[in-house]
């Protein structure tokens, strides 16, 4: 497992919606794959289970154009399988 996350980038991401300036924020420990994950899910016709209903509901109504996938934070993989660590690095 170790070998596989050797190349992936971990992190704390944000989806910016540049006409009303909400902002989705997200974790990963593979932000490649979690953009492609959400731009994929985002391109579906109808949102089920898997994806984020009010991130959906203004992407269509709004265009994907209108959001910027941006990543905020590069975070140590470690931290970001550890909601308790990532809290004391990271307070809100």
């Amino acid at each position: 497992e170790m070998k596989t996350l050797k190349n992936k980038k971990s992190g704390i991401y944000g989806i910016f919606n540049l006409v009303n300036k909400k902002v989705y924020i997200g974790k990963s420990i593979d932000l490649d794959r979690r953009f492609a994950n959400h731009k994929s899910l985002l391109k579906r016709s109808s949102c089920d289970k898997s994806c984020n209903r009010h991130l959906y509901n203004s992407v269509m109504r709004y265009g994907i154009d209108s959001f910027n996938f941006v990543i905020s934070v590069w975070v140590p993989t470690i931290l970001i399988g550890s909601p308790s660590l990532l809290k004391n690095v990271f307070p809100l």
